[in-house]
């Protein structure tokens, strides 16, 4: 149970040193506490942690609005930030963690505007059938992390114009385009604006925990700038794509723990140089799986779950 709420508002618009931020929250988080980190970017396509750069985004339409590309810790798909949208983070040990509850305060805070926001799927909210706000976790040495977005007028064309997004994707959710399944806040009710929103969050978290909300001025440090320097590293944005035109085999599908693309070679049956791209949820599970296969014989591998069961079929597929 938490016993206080510890309330951060970033004054940076930039990517790397927010995602940087987060995580030193999760590194430092008290074993009593609940923190809460709200913040915005400027112009950033955001990537899960497993996924392809090259594949979920048009680089060159990005680099057109002097956008940026970011790799965040946690799985998931991609999603664009401006300023005119709003991240949540939610910090806390295990005990306090609470998925359902920290969903909670993000739907209650739009009442204000009369805003009847749902949780659906594994992880969006929804007003009026249409997606605002995506969701991704991470678990790390008995604390988790949980971040989301708000769509309050976010550009939405620009949205569509620098994200590749999964033709399957979108006809599993029964729509034909971005635009037609996300939504602006600002399109429900006008009147509803970010610095108000930061507000009723604060408000809704401490009506839900029943306790005031500290605020703490979010200050960069030494560790936030070596881990700033990594996430905005080359290496860590695209080092895990490689030539596809030479001697790989690519195979991509979409499953309903979500979509994966392999880039690999094959000697006698034994895999080389695996690259498993995936939006999945459960990013750790992609890395191990990656770890396993990496100069395995397909024939000898045995999977012990349902993400590495998919994943060999589609290996087998390549073998007919």
């Amino acid at each position: 149970m938490a016993k206080r709420i510890e309330f951060f508002v970033g004054d940076s618009l930039d990517v790397y040193e927010n995602i940087a931020f987060e995580y030193g929250l999760l590194k430092s988080c008290p074993d009593d506490a609940l923190r809460i980190f709200l913040w915005s970017n400027d112009r950033t396509v955001v990537i899960g942690k497993n996924q392809n750069a090259f594949s979920e985004v048009n680089l060159d339409a990005l680099k057109s609005i002097d956008g940026r590309l970011a790799r965040r810790l946690t799985g998931g798909g991609a999603v664009y930030h401006d300023r005119n949208n709003l991240n949540f983070t939610f910090v806390a040990k295990e005990g306090v963690y609470d998925v359902k509850k920290q969903l909670s305060v993000i739907v209650r805070s739009l009442e204000k505007w009369g805003i009847r926001a749902v949780v659906s799927g594994r992880n969006d909210i929804l007003a009026e059938g249409r997606k605002f706000s995506g969701n991704a976790f991470l678990r790390e040495n008995g604390f988790g992390l949980h971040h989301g977005t708000v769509l309050i007028n976010t550009d939405i064309e620009v949205m569509t114009r620098v994200l590749n997004v999964d033709k399957v994707k979108l006809d599993s959710k029964g729509v034909k385009s971005v635009s037609a399944r996300v939504l602006n806040l600002s399109e429900l009710n006008g009147n509803i604006e970010k610095r108000a929103l930061i507000e009723e969050i604060r408000s809704a978290a401490e009506e839900i925990y029943g306790m005031p909300a500290q605020e703490i001025k979010a200050a960069f440090n030494a560790e936030n700038a070596r881990m700033k320097a990594m996430l905005s590293s080359k290496e860590w944005l695209l080092n895990r794509v490689r030539d596809q035109s030479d001697g790989y085999i690519v195979r991509r599908a979409r499953f309903d723990w979500g979509g994966v693309e392999l880039i690999y070679k094959q000697e006698a049956g034994r895999v080389k140089e695996l690259f498993i791209f995936s939006d999945a949820m459960d990013a750790e599970e992609i890395v191990r799986i990656n770890k396993r296969l990496e100069g395995a014989f397909i024939a000898d591998f045995k999977p012990d779950g349902a993400m590495s069961r998919d994943i060999i079929r589609l290996f087998e597929e390549t073998e007919k």
